[in-house]
């Protein structure tokens, strides 16, 4: 299973640099993170590749001097309060990359691509939004300027027991909620030893 999800990982980004008039990504000020432009092969195979109970997306972020690292942390709501529960960082140069999650019943996945591979991180953590009376899912959804030290809200998955949800991405540590799941990513200008 994993291997084909490595297969399909591949092709979709394969797809957007082979097909044939494939949208091109907005001329932006950098750096920058936005979610990612896919041709209409590649974001008919993400459709397949996400199924009910898996959300799986992608971001796109271009850095320069002075950024130096990356850390991107997921957040789980229990007992009433946020807390980090993953965590993947690292040094990286100037230049275009590209980050995915996949958030699955069992736990979920964090990607970092570069123009030299990529690492999958799988953490078996889930969250269990099933006994919610009410869902809210919501994702960055237009290209946001990168500043060094300002932690940027990318993706958040919550439920609430009482019936009723509401809240904003950018502020997910005061929506009132049973249950949830959310990721951040934080850029520096100072390497990580």
């Amino acid at each position: 299973m994993k291997k084909r999800f490595a297969a399909l990982l591949c092709l979709l980004f394969l797809f957007p640099l082979a097909a044939c008039g494939a949208q091109e990504a907005p001329s932006e000020p950098t750096p920058t993170i936005r979610p990612a432009v896919f041709s209409e092969d590649a974001q008919a195979l993400l459709e397949l590749l996400n199924g009910k109970e898996e959300a799986l997306v992608f971001f796109d972020y271009t850095v320069e001097a002075p950024i130096q690292s990356v850390s991107t942390e997921v957040w789980k709501y229990e007992d009433g309060t946020w807390n980090q529960s993953g965590h993947v960082f690292g040094n990286i140069e100037p230049g275009e990359y590209s980050m995915g999650f996949r958030f699955t019943p069992s736990g979920y996945e964090i990607f970092d691509i570069s123009d030299t591979g990529h690492n999958t991180y799988t953490y078996q953590d889930s969250v269990d939004l099933d006994g919610c009376a009410a869902t809210f899912s919501t994702q960055l959804g237009d290209s946001q300027e990168i500043v060094c030290g300002e932690e940027i809200p990318l993706l958040l998955k919550a439920g609430s027991a009482s019936g009723s949800i509401a809240g904003s991405l950018e502020d997910f540590r005061s929506i009132d909620c049973t249950a949830g799941l959310a990721v951040t990513v934080t850029f520096s200008d100072t390497p990580i030893d």
